[in-house]
């Protein structure tokens, strides 16, 4: 004998939201609670009246939304104002979440502290990551990299496969952990 739960409605009332201007795009999200979601990617939003980076836009690589709007946020990974797309977001908690965005930042539940490593650092770069902590994180991007984080080290894990791994989740005590990934390349 089959329990399913109780049938749902599917009459949905959705409402759109746009962030950002031509060439925006979004990447990744995470959902704290209804009044608590991140998003992350490259939003750019016109600007007409500065000539920002030369080009009348202006660059943000997260947003926030707090139940009655969204908020931009630019995490710059130089000191030179640079803002790297969004790449990934995990939300362990309301008060510590982590974005990489051409290096790693972490929210404190106070502000963005950035993380002195560089995504190219990574072997195949960080398409995804996922944890029980923020001292318990694993990485997993192209051929087959994956990469551990025990709070104070970084280390590389070999996962048998050279496709290009685009996501990772586990079980909530991180008995079971599990990659996917894709190659386009021909070899499936």
């Amino acid at each position: 004998t089959a329990q399913t739960r109780d049938t749902t409605s599917d009459k949905f009332v959705w409402e759109i939201d746009r962030l950002g201007g031509y060439g925006s795009y979004l990447k990744d999200a995470t959902i704290i609670d209804e009044n608590n979601i991140w998003a992350v990617g490259m939003i750019k939003i016109q600007d007409p009246d500065s000539s920002y980076n030369g080009t009348g836009w202006e660059d943000f690589n997260a947003a926030h939304w707090d139940g009655n709007e969204w908020e931009l946020t630019k995490l710059e990974y130089s000191n030179f104002g640079d803002v790297i797309e969004g790449i990934a977001i995990y939300a362990f908690n309301e008060n510590n979440i982590l974005i990489s965005a051409g290096t790693l930042f972490d929210w404190n539940g106070i502000e963005w502290n950035k993380w002195e490593i560089e995504i190219g650092t990574f072997p195949g770069g960080i398409n995804k990551f996922w944890g029980t902590s923020s001292s318990d994180i694993y990485f997993v991007g192209n051929n087959g990299s994956i990469v551990h984080y025990n709070g104070s080290t970084f280390t590389e894990m070999d996962s048998g496969t050279e496709i290009n791994l685009l996501d990772i989740d586990g079980t909530d005590d991180g008995d079971y952990i599990f990659a996917t990934g894709y190659e386009s390349s021909g070899t499936w």
